[in-house]
């Protein structure tokens, strides 16, 4: 069976493979159909998707204040689920550093295989965290391993 690939099916594609991540054409990789769809539409903005993958986990965000003896730090964290001890993105808002989890970056970068360096996609998920947080900026985007915010919290209670 011969698949027609029109527009209208190209971006109805494209939706479920950000929305889901899951190989919707046979034989066909996610990043192969995302190459097709952005030659057959040039003026798509890859950081678009980007977001629009990232918006597909639907981070729920916690906000915590807490005092060190030599700073006040606020930190937003994403977390997968409200329960979750474990936060995929940190954000502190009075320095305005992102923390990235690496299996994040992992997924993103899996997920666009070709279309970026490490540093083009720290950058983006900057730029969405921004976008989340209007009126924040983010000035340093790191990664490292899982951040574990709820024990932050509980020590501070």
């Amino acid at each position: 069976m011969k698949f027609i690939l029109t527009e209208s099916k190209l971006n109805d594609i494209v939706s479920k493979i950000l929305n889901s991540g899951k190989n919707i054409l046979p034989k066909e990789s996610s990043s192969t159909i995302i190459r097709r769809y952005i030659k057959e539409n040039p003026d798509i903005d890859i950081k678009d998707l980007v977001f629009t993958k990232l918006d597909s986990y639907d981070f729920k965000m916690v906000k915590h204040k807490f005092y060190h003896p030599n700073d006040k730090l606020d930190d937003l964290y994403f977390v997968n689920d409200l329960d979750d001890d474990q936060a995929v993105i940190s954000y502190n808002l009075s320095d305005g550093w992102c923390y990235v989890d690496v299996k994040l970056m992992k997924k993103i970068d899996n997920f666009f295989d070709g279309f970026f360096v490490s540093s083009d996609i720290k950058k983006i998920i900057g730029e969405w965290v921004e976008s989340k947080i209007p009126g924040y900026k983010v000035t340093d985007v790191d990664i490292e391993g899982v951040w574990y915010y709820r024990e932050l919290i509980r020590g501070t209670d």
